[in-house]
C-alpha cells in the first residue's frame, strides 16, 4: 500500500505499508528516501514493512518548519500512531539512526522490541582537545568542515557541484555512475536552505548518553571502507548490553552507502537479527 498522513503541523508525509507479520519500519538517511531502503526491504519477506520519506524528502511535502532531528523524531513517532504500531523494529542508516536515537529521548523505548543501525557514529564532530583516544577517535568531522558543508549546500551558487561532490563520496569508487546519479538526483530534489540546516543541526548532536540508555537487542552494521569511523560504531555495539556489531568489508561494498552497495548482505544480516 502506498499512502500518505498529515502531521500534527500540516506537513503530509510519504509512506509504503506492505506485507505481514511483526512490523519493522526502515529510516532513511539525510538527502536520501525510502528508495534508498527499498533493496534492503524487499527481501525480508514475512515481515510488515513500513518505509516512508520524512519531511523535505522524496515524496513526502517541503515543511516551513521543523527542521532539526527532534522534529523528525516527532514524525516518526506520528507514523507509529497512524499505523497503531507496536513491537516494532526500528532499523535506521546515518541520518536515519539519529531519529531514532532521538525518538528514544523523547518517547522512550515503550513500543520498541529491537533495533538496528546502519552506519552512524554517536558523534560527528571532533571534541574541542580531544586526543586520538577519546572521541576523536569515534567522530567524523571537524568543526571547519560540517560549516563548509552546511555553508555550500545553503548557497545556491554553490550548492549543485558541493552536494553531488559529497555525496560522491560516500560511495565505493567503483559504484556504477548511473546508480550514484539515481541517488544524487534524489537528493538535489530536497531543499538546500532545509537540507543544511537539518545537516547543521544532526552534525551537532551527541548521542552517547542516550544510546547508553538502550537495553533493546541491538544490531549495528558497519561498513568497512565507510567513512564513517568503525571505532564510532564499535562504541555504540560495546554500550548496548548485547549488541553485536557486523561489518560489511569494503571488497562486498561495505561504504556508508551500504544499503545500496550491499544491499543482499545487509538484507542476511538483519534477516538473522529478526529471526532471533
Amino acid at each position: 500500500m502506498n499512502a500518505t498522513f498529515t502531521t500534527n503541523d500540516g506537513v503530509r508525509l510519504s509512506y509504503t505499508d506492505h506485507g505481514t507479520g511483526a512490523p519493522v519500519v526502515f529510516v532513511h538517511a539525510w538527502q536520501g528516501s525510502s528508495q534508498l531502503w527499498s533493496p534492503v526491504a524487499e527481501q525480508l519477506a514475512g515481515y510488515r514493512r513500513v518505509l516512508y520519506d520524512q519531511r523535505g524528502h522524496g515524496a513526502s511535502a517541503d515543511p516551513e518548519a521543523g527542521w532539526h532531528l527532534h522534529r523528525l523524531a516527532f514524525d516518526l513517532h506520528e507514523l507509529l500512531d497512524h499505523l497503531a504500531l507496536d513491537d516494532v523494529t526500528l532499523i535506521g542508516h546515518s541520518m536515519g539512526c539519529s531519529v531514532i536515537w532521538a525518538y528514544l529521548e523523547l518517547f522512550g523505548p515503550a513500543r520498541v522490541h529491537k533495533l538496528a543501525f546502519a552506519d552512524q557514529t554517536p558523534l560527528m564532530i571532533h571534541e574541542a582537545g580531544a586526543d586520538e583516544e577519546s572521541s576523536r577517535r569515534i567522530s567524523a568531522l571537524s568543526e571547519e568542515q560540517v560549516s563548509g558543508i552546511v555553508s555550500g549546500i545553503a548557497n545556491p551558487a554553490t550548492r549543485e557541484h558541493v552536494l553531488p561532490e559529497f555525496l560522491s563520496g560516500l560511495f565505493l569508487p567503483d559504484f556504477p555512475e548511473e546508480r550514484k546519479r539515481d541517488v544524487i538526483t534524489g537528493a538535489l530534489r530536497v531543499d538546500g536552505a532545509f537540507s543544511s540546516a537539518l545537516f547543521d543541526d544532526l552534525a551537532h548532536q551527541d548521542w552517547r548518553r542516550q544510546v547508553r540508555r538502550i537495553e533493546q537487542p541491538t544490531l549495528v552494521i558497519a561498513g568497512g571502507a565507510s567513512v564513517v569511523p568503525l571505532a564510532g560504531q564499535q562504541w555504540v555495539a560495546d554500550h548496548v548490553p548485547g549488541a553485536r556489531l557486523e561489518v560489511v568489508d569494503g571488497a562486498d561494498g561495505g561504504s556508508h552507502m551500504l544499503v545500496v552497495e550491499a544491499d543482499k548482505r545487509v538484507a542476511a544480516l538483519l534477516a538473522t537479527f529478526l529471526e532471533d
